[in-house]
């Protein structure tokens, strides 16, 4: 039986529960960090990684997104382009006062799966399938966990870098606030309510150091959705709740706070310190997707038509010596005689396939994909076999006594035997 090197994804994929909303069925919320979570995290703060003064500069950024979206057979989607649209542009809106922007790939990537349409209970899984690297990864399904999870996130400190939402929330069609609450959870932002570091006093003695450990946002109880808020006005319906230090007044937990448990619906606001944190994260601790352009694969593309011919020539030329526009198409600050060159190496389609295939290689021993505009033909090198979603593992860990549910990574990629191509990895796991 083989030793293995990876790490359980329990003690790795750090804030997966934490980064969850809940039904509102639940009782209180038990997803709270864990005490390794808590430590690295609080670590990252007595370093400075969320000091403002180390992120001070104010420069504008922008992260590109890639859509993951479930798909069945029929072409039914789980979200439509549109939707995705006013996604990006509810984003962009909240994020602006710290000049952070976010622009999505032009080709969403389509899981087609009807055997998982109807619910993912694996979503660890689900979200781990072909990340388009140092992008923000979001993938949609219409159910997750039998509808009782909203969305998961994670940390800049957690394995699996990606956000995998629900298109609907306790009842509520409209998530752009809920998708707000996990890109903060993804910029280090907790619950309002996080009780690791101990209860916040209402009188806010002890902010720095307990709660959220951000002090402009008011201690909270957790609201638990609807339960403790009035849906229609965002008034706060549970009233007189004691505060849990020696002379604390009553608790005034905000009903609006993008990082609250309040109904979805009503959470529409970061305070400033959750912003000077946001931007802290960005620019100490997410610079390895700031600015990458990976929503602009093709930019010599200028006319935004998915071919570069002559209608992109023309426009170069007549906007020739412009400055940081569209022409500049390798952005060097002003269109010149080398975008020129670089528009005529380019010329042709920007993508060599679309969502729905066309990268058949006519090998049965590979997976062929087309993600993000390019054809993948997936092999792997003796020994290795592809697993669940397609990543290369060693065959050897196929029943050999480890349930491989993403707890243990190979090559830095989670690795899943745990469905039916391989039998529940050949009885090690218990499959749903």
């Amino acid at each position: 039986m083989p030793i293995k090197t990876g790490i359980p994804t329990a003690l790795t994929t750090l804030s997966v529960l934490l980064c969850s909303l809940s039904a509102p069925a639940q009782d209180g919320c038990p997803m709270h960090l864990t005490p390794e979570e808590g430590r690295i995290a609080k670590t990252l703060q007595d370093a400075g990684m969320y000091d403002t003064l180390r992120g001070a500069d104010e420069s504008s950024h922008v992260i590109s997104i890639a859509w993951h979206v479930l798909q069945k057979s029929d072409g039914t989607n789980a979200i439509d382009q549109i939707t995705l649209d006013g996604m990006i542009d509810y984003i962009n809106d909240v994020w602006a006062p710290k000049n952070i922007s976010f622009q999505a790939h032009p080709i969403i990537h389509y899981i087609v799966d009807d055997s998982i349409w109807n619910n993912i209970t694996d979503v660890d899984s689900f979200r781990s399938i072909t990340p388009l690297e140092n992008a923000l990864n979001v993938y949609w399904a219409p159910v997750l966990e039998g509808g009782n999870l909203c969305g998961i996130s994670a940390f800049t400190f957690s394995s699996l870098d990606t956000i995998a939402m629900q298109t609907s929330c306790i009842g509520y069609a409209d998530v752009r606030g809920t998708f707000a609450h996990e890109v903060g959870h993804w910029f280090d932002l907790f619950h309002t309510f996080e009780p690791f570091y101990g209860q916040e006093c209402v009188s806010g003695s002890n902010c720095a150091d307990a709660g959220d450990l951000i002090c402009d946002t008011p201690a909270s109880f957790g609201l638990q959705f609807n339960n403790c808020v009035n849906a229609a006005t965002c008034e706060l319906s549970c009233t007189e709740v004691p505060g849990p230090c020696a002379g604390d007044p009553f608790y005034e937990p905000s009903t609006i706070n993008f990082m609250s448990y309040s109904t979805p619906n009503c959470i529409n606001e970061f305070t400033p310190g959750q912003y000077d944190r946001i931007r802290a994260t960005a620019v100490n601790l997410r610079t390895d997707y700031l600015d990458t352009y990976l929503h602009d694969p093709c930019p010599q593309d200028i006319t935004s038509d998915y071919t570069v011919n002559v209608d992109d020539l023309l426009e170069l030329i007549g906007n020739f010596g412009c400055e940081d526009c569209d022409s500049d198409v390798n952005r060097d600050g002003v269109a010149n005689i080398s975008d020129l060159l670089q528009l005529l190496d380019g010329w042709g389609d920007c993508f060599e396939c679309d969502s729905f295939g066309g990268c058949d290689d006519g090998n049965p021993d590979t997976r062929d994909y087309c993600i993000f505009g390019e054809c993948y033909n997936l092999d792997c090198v003796d020994g290795e076999i592809l697993d669940c979603n397609g990543n290369c593992a060693p065959a050897a860990w196929v029943g050999d006594g480890y349930c491989d549910d993403g707890a243990y990574s190979h090559n830095g990629v989670a690795i899943y035997f745990n469905c039916d191509e391989y039998n529940c990895d050949e009885g090690d796991c218990g499959c749903p």
